[in-house]
């Protein structure tokens, strides 16, 4: 009997993200200019998992502003990379009508639009530069030019399609907020089990262990480098104890200072003081390569 109660909150957040998926691509199908659906579909999905997963329904400011927070910067970078592969789609569709082999400009226009929109914080889409640039290049070498300006004739299809993107990211938003409420005030606690693909939390928001990648049994230690050891003067990366150990350092304490959360190539000195945080089962082997009694006897 309780499996069924455990089961149906998580029944209902299948079914509401379904609904979700489907107003979000049935309310902006019409849109004019509008190059993929999509859009409107992976920006429904953020609001919809950030409310799911509150621990409960709240209308004060502190929430919302965080709400906002996160959604946010998802929204201003697909919009960024919406323009830049617009922008990719004129240039591209111009070299042809100059005389660039058609061929090769669309798969240069597809491969640059990818690759500078999966660079760009915040995108929830890289497919968005890739459609709405092949968009512009497929229009201006569709349609002859006439005897007016490029920019007469290109600007009416650029802003369709810049109108109709953003038409698309509000009413995706609209639909994912309203049915996250509904599915929220249904549910008895926030549930982060199903989140959709179209997000990745901040990082101040993601679980300590899903960050770490590791293990739920953890330790700390805090070992003091050998001076005579071979494994100084050496970067984080070159020792690999994550990769080796499962453990990382969260901080080195050098001369009265302190390096927190240090990066792959900040260096080991001897006499630093290394603080661990690794599984039970290995975090010691770590230590003891620190020591220098693993290789330094």
């Amino acid at each position: 009997m309780g499996k069924g109660k455990d089961k149906w909150p998580i029944l209902l957040i299948r079914f509401a993200q379904a609904l979700t998926v489907g107003l979000a691509y049935y309310f902006v199908v019409g849109i004019p200019g509008l190059p993929s659906s999509f859009v409107a579909i992976f920006v429904a999905l953020l609001p919809f998992d950030l409310i799911v997963a509150m621990p409960s329904i709240s209308f004060g400011l502190r929430h919302w502003r965080q709400f906002i927070r996160v959604l946010l910067p998802r929204i201003t970078g697909t919009a960024f990379v919406l323009m830049m592969g617009l922008a990719f789609g004129l240039a591209f569709g111009l070299g042809v009508r100059l005389g660039f082999p058609a061929p090769i400009a669309g798969v240069l226009l597809v491969g640059l639009a990818y690759t500078f929109a999966i660079r760009v914080r915040g995108n929830i889409s890289s497919y968005v530069a890739i459609v709405g640039g092949l968009t512009v290049f497929e229009r201006l070498l569709a349609n002859p030019l006439g005897s007016g300006s490029l920019f007469d004739q290109m600007a009416p299809v650029v802003l369709t399609i810049a109108v109709g993107t953003f038409a698309a990211l509000l009413a995706g938003w609209v639909v994912g907020l309203a049915m996250g409420l509904i599915t929220r005030s249904l549910l008895p606690r926030g549930y982060k089990t199903l989140r959709s693909f179209a997000y990745e939390l901040p990082l101040e928001m993601q679980p300590f262990r899903e960050v770490l990648k590791m293990e739920t049994d953890l330790a700390l230690a805090e070992v003091n480098v050998a001076q005579n050891c071979p494994l100084v003067d050496r970067t984080l990366r070159e020792l690999r104890l994550r990769e080796t150990y499962q453990t990382n350092v969260l901080a080195i304490h050098r001369s009265g200072r302190d390096i927190v959360v240090p990066g792959g190539e900040d260096v080991i000195k001897p006499g630093d003081m290394v603080l661990l945080l690794g599984p039970v089962g290995s975090i010691a082997q770590a230590a003891n390569l620190l020591k220098g009694s693993a290789e330094c006897g």
